[in-house]
């Protein structure tokens, strides 16, 4: 639901019941859920990962809503150990394959994903944290980024002792068509530019901050908008080192 001032906020959900185990690696324990209204979620726990996964989400989502990332849509539930990372199901959805990459009709969503990662120092985005899904047309593909919770943003001391570094080794998934995506992930960089120091932004830290109960939301604020001063260099070198790898 948009905000007047503050854009996205994060949708508090209440009657959760889990369903049933995901059966992906690297899923952090999640766990299928029905919300009361029916609607269908991946639900990752605090008890199961620590609350910096659940801040990372958090901020993740946030930020990906405002630089154009094709992401589902997220909301939170519970409270102490149970409170909760909850991400919309997707129907009928792929992992990448690298044969996946000349059929994606929104590279421009794909290469915005490229500029999230970079800011928020998320080296972990291999082939089962990106979804296609088909259209009607089979071959037409759309791509879908999940999973932030490994993102360095959600520690926020460590993350702003990174300062303007990238990740040098990411874990990435193989055959993006990476010069496809640079218009994708320019833009993006323009605006997480513009983003940067706003209140909107300070809204967005605090917001993510208040769901797990950390205090350093100016700290990580700091960090966050130095980054995306810098968005559009970081990006560049970002974009150097995935071409680089095989």
């Amino acid at each position: 639901m948009m905000h007047p001032l503050l854009g996205y906020g994060i949708e508090r959900v209440s009657g959760v019941l889990d369903s049933g185990l995901v059966q992906v690696d690297h899923s952090s324990d999640a766990v299928y859920a029905i919300d009361g209204q029916g609607r269908r979620w991946v639900r990752k726990k605090m008890a199961s990962t620590g609350w910096q996964p659940i801040l990372a989400e958090s901020l993740g989502w946030l930020i990906a809503k405002e630089l154009g990332v094709r992401t589902p849509e997220g909301a939170v539930c519970g409270s102490g150990d149970q409170l909760s990372w909850l991400s919309a199901h997707i129907p009928n959805a792929l992992h990448w394959q690298r044969n996946s990459a000349h059929f994606v009709k929104n590279l421009d969503e794909l290469g915005a994903m490229l500029t999230l990662d970079a800011l928020l120092y998320n080296g972990d985005r291999h082939a089962k944290n990106i979804l296609v899904v088909p259209g009607q047309n089979e071959t037409d593909l759309m791509a879908w980024a999940i999973d932030m919770g490994n993102a360095w943003v959600g520690y926020p001391q460590d993350f702003a002792d990174l300062k303007l570094r990238i990740p040098e080794k990411p874990n990435m998934a193989p055959g993006l068509p990476l010069e496809l995506m640079r218009t994708g992930a320019s833009l993006a960089a323009a605006q997480a530019t513009k983003l940067a120091g706003t209140p909107v932004l300070e809204g967005y830290v605090k917001e993510a901050c208040q769901i797990v109960g950390e205090e350093t939301a100016p700290l990580l604020l700091e960090a966050l908008s130095r980054r995306m001063e810098q968005a559009g260099d970081l990006v560049e070198q970002y974009l150097k080192i995935l071409e680089g790898i095989p």
